[in-house]
């Protein structure tokens, strides 16, 4: 069975649209999201009626819980991703909400592989480190898995772990990456990236997950000039530009970063 996984689609209707053409073009069974369905992009309805029109499963993400005051630490994420979560509690349609509210904290693939949004635990401590990837092994462990899929940080990658673990390998080679072949006894974290928001100059990302033959197959996605043009033009339409009010917020910020750049 083959599936397509994606994660961080942040409103950004154009990147779902192209992962779901990549998934008709590689004959998928299943399509599954890792979350994040919200913010910094202004087409979260669209997207979450794509989501809904396809009946893809979805868990839930840190967005979708800072939308909903679940979680705390509203104030700890950028300004632009406070400001879009502002402005998307006010065009969400209802339906959509209640949907996103339901969404569960994790899946199953089937019962050895999980699909987390950004670890076992809680919405938003990051997998980015080969040490922080060693705790969730061992909790992997603990839970009788082999294989986790999580999204989160936005980076495509696979952690890979011997059954020991005592090595454990963090690969983000875009070549290794395209098509790699999962070992029978070893352990994965496996995180296709985002369709949403690229970060750290890596590009557009999600995955195909062959279980039979245990290929990874991740795909980047590109867009077209027209198709970066109409996003931007939505988020201006919707989101505005810098007001006054969210200045002091934004200086915060930069002062934020500089203090832990240049003096912590």
């Amino acid at each position: 069975m083959k599936h397509l996984i994606f994660s961080d689609v942040h409103g950004n209707l154009f990147g779902l649209q192209k992962a779901l053409q990549i998934s008709d073009e590689h004959a998928v069974d299943r399509r599954w999201c890792l979350g994040d369905l919200v913010g910094y992009n202004a087409y979260p309805n669209e997207c979450v009626e794509l989501i809904r029109t396809h009946n893809i499963p979805t868990v839930k993400g840190n967005h979708e819980a800072l939308l909903f005051n679940e979680i705390g630490g509203f104030g700890r994420i950028t300004e632009k991703a406070q400001h879009s979560l502002k402005i998307t509690r006010r065009i969400l349609l209802a339906e959509h909400g209640e949907f996103l509210k339901s969404l569960p904290f994790l899946m199953f693939l089937n019962p050895g592989i999980q699909l987390v949004h950004a670890n076992f635990r809680d919405l938003t401590r990051t997998i980015n480190s080969i040490e922080k990837a060693r705790n969730e092994f061992q909790e992997m462990k603990q839970r009788g898995l082999q294989i986790a899929f999580f999204g989160h940080t936005h980076r495509p990658e696979i952690y890979e772990a011997t059954p020991d673990l005592e090595y454990i390998e963090r690969i983000t080679d875009w070549g290794q990456l395209q098509n790699y072949t999962l070992k029978d006894e070893y352990w994965y974290l496996i995180n296709p990236g985002t369709v949403g928001v690229a970060r750290h100059g890596l590009p557009y990302t999600c995955l195909i997950f062959d279980e039979e033959s245990r290929q990874v197959m991740f795909r980047s996605i590109t867009f077209t000039k027209s198709e970066q043009e109409a996003l931007q033009k939505r988020n201006r339409e919707v989101f505005g530009g810098i007001t006054p009010g969210r200045i002091p917020a934004i200086v915060k910020e930069k002062l934020r970063r500089w203090y832990y750049q240049y003096v912590s």
